[in-house]
C-alpha cells in the first residue's frame, strides 16, 4: 500500500526557520574552517573539530549537520574527495532548513 502524500513527507519537514544570528555565526566558523584546511581534513578530524570548537548541543540543526558528515565520513576518507564545496553547500542549505542536505 503506498503512503499518502502527507505522511510520505512528514518525516523530512524542513523547519523552515532561518539560522539565528548564533547558527549563523557558527556558520561561518565551520566554513572557514573548511577553507583554512584546503578540503584536505579528514571528515571524523572535521566533526570532532565542530564537537571541540563549538556547543552544538545548544544548535540542533548543525548538530544534525555534524552527524551527517559523520556519516559522509564512513563513506569516504576526506573532505577532498567529497569536495569542500559540496560540505559548504550543505552547511548553507540549513538557512533556509533544507531538508535534503
Amino acid at each position: 500500500m503506498a503512503a499518502r502524500p502527507e505522511q510520505a513527507g512528514a518525516a523530512r519537514q524542513p523547519s523552515g526557520l532561518p539560522l539565528s544570528d548564533k547558527e549563523k555565526l557558527v556558520v561561518r566558523q565551520i566554513r572557514d574552517i573548511l577553507v583554512e584546511k584546503g578540503g584536505e581534513v579528514s571528515n571524523a578530524a572535521l566533526v570532532e573539530r565542530f564537537r571541540a570548537e563549538f556547543s552544538l548541543s545548544e544548535l540542533p540543526r548543525l548538530n544534525e549537520l555534524a552527524r551527517r558528515v559523520a556519516d559522509l565520513e564512513s563513506r569516504e576518507a576526506s573532505t577532498r574527495r567529497i569536495g569542500i564545496g559540496r560540505i559548504v553547500q550543505k552547511v548553507w542549505k540549513l538557512r533556509s532548513g533544507t531538508s535534503d542536505v
